[in-house]
């Protein structure tokens, strides 16, 4: 999950679920984006969820590989959606970048098309302040911290 966007995508008021083993019947549960709601920072009444068209991993342990390998490529302001990862050669990268004290971009064996586009789907919830305070703000015009609750 990201908010920070590739250059390539002026979405604002969007967070970007970047998920390795999504299928098509994917959802973000109600308690995840209660969450994200929760800290997303925004001027905005609703906050959208797309889900990204990524390359998926082929078995089931590689889910925080890709996750790691999605973070970096977009601290690099690159776009994870368009990116064929070269697996075979990504827990290396990680064990190296621990030795090294740096993270560089995950190794690639070149660019995916993405044949029916960068978001699979989308869906918005409005942003609401869940402070302890009772509060009916939505969350940009809400001050409070839980220090106002004793």
């Amino acid at each position: 999950m990201s908010n920070i966007r590739p250059k390539s995508d002026p979405t604002l008021d969007s967070v970007g679920i970047y998920d390795s083993n999504w299928s098509s019947t994917a959802v973000v549960a109600p308690n995840t984006m209660q969450q994200i709601c929760s800290f997303f920072k925004s001027m905005a009444q609703s906050i959208t969820f797309n889900m990204i068209n990524v390359e998926r991993q082929t078995n089931m342990s590689d889910c925080g590989v890709f996750s790691l390998a999605y973070a970096t490529e977009l601290a690099y302001w690159g776009d994870p959606s368009v990116v064929v990862w070269d697996s075979d050669k990504m827990r290396q990268h990680i064990i190296d970048s621990v030795k090294n004290g740096c993270v560089l971009p995950f190794p690639k064996l070149g660019k995916r098309k993405i044949g029916f586009g960068r978001i699979v789907m989308s869906h918005s919830e409005p942003i609401h302040c869940l402070c302890p305070v009772t509060c009916s703000k939505h969350l940009h015009a809400c001050l409070h911290d839980a220090s106002d609750s004793n």
